[in-house]
């Protein structure tokens, strides 16, 4: 049993997000703690045919298209708009500089 739980955490990582060598380095890390040689070995093969088998089962399209991704053409539209809410959020840009320049940031 010890054996087998992350074998089947990589294989149910790979399949569900095709991304196998994610899957084996998640697995790895989180699960076992330690790079053991006996079961990278499951792991890796656990991995690549859960995402082989994806693949044939769903082909290569992505199970959600997104049709058109937006984004903030300007970064200064988006600290402004963060300025401007900083007194409903009980905040100011003189009390916490960094997060007006981190919401700027995750607008660009």
């Amino acid at each position: 049993m010890r054996r087998l739980l992350p074998v089947g955490v990589a294989a149910g990582i790979a399949a569900a997000f095709n991304a196998p060598i994610a899957a084996v380095t998640f697995t790895i890390e989180e699960v076992v703690g330690t790079l053991d040689h006996s079961i990278l070995s499951g792991v890796v093969v656990a991995a690549a045919l859960a995402a082989v088998i994806e693949r044939g089962i769903l082909g290569g399209h992505p199970v959600i298209q997104v049709s058109q991704a937006y984004s903030l053409d300007h970064p200064i539209v988006a600290a402004h708009l963060c300025v401007a809410r900083a007194p409903r959020r009980r905040w100011s840009p003189s009390r916490s500089p960094t997060r007006c320049c981190w919401c700027a940031r995750g607008f660009a």
